[in-house]
């Protein structure tokens, strides 16, 4: 379980207990049949771990045990902020701001040039682009590492 796991207030109990889930025989989540949810902070998504052999999650909206609404996913965002600094998350160095949830806050007020110069956040629903987009973002699961 990583820090940000640790730190992060989840819905319940019981949420919290499978989230940091840690299993004495597998070290990986996907391999381990006990590991139900995957909590991914960059992208505040809660997911239910499908056990075939990859690394998918289907994501969870609500909660299986309190009913309480999930965060709504933030990885489109997520990859535009990639986008306005200039960064291949497949190929590039991700900055360690955004290897978790600490880019949201940061990026709450403010947003920074490649340069590190602050500016104000672009106008989400300026352009043609946004729509073409999201044809090409990965869909829940598939692991941006850094």
């Amino acid at each position: 379980m990583g820090h940000e796991e640790a730190s992060k207030a989840h819905c319940c109990e019981t949420m919290r207990h499978h989230v940091a889930w840690d299993c004495d025989v597998h070290v990986d989540p996907y391999a381990c049949p006990d590991a139900l949810v995957h909590f991914m902070p960059r992208y505040q998504e809660y997911g239910l771990l499908i056990h075939d052999g990859g690394s998918s999650y289907v994501e969870l909206l609500f909660c299986p045990w309190c009913g309480a609404r999930l965060p709504e996913s933030q990885r489109d965002r997520w990859f535009d902020a990639m986008e306005e600094r200039g960064i291949d998350p497949w190929g590039d160095e991700i900055p360690d701001i955004f290897r978790d949830d600490r880019w949201l806050r940061d990026r709450a007020t403010t947003s920074q040039d490649p340069a590190g110069n602050r500016r104000r956040p672009p106008n989400p629903m300026g352009g043609d682009q946004e729509a073409d987009k999201s044809l090409t973002r990965p869909s829940s699961g598939d692991d941006i590492s850094g």
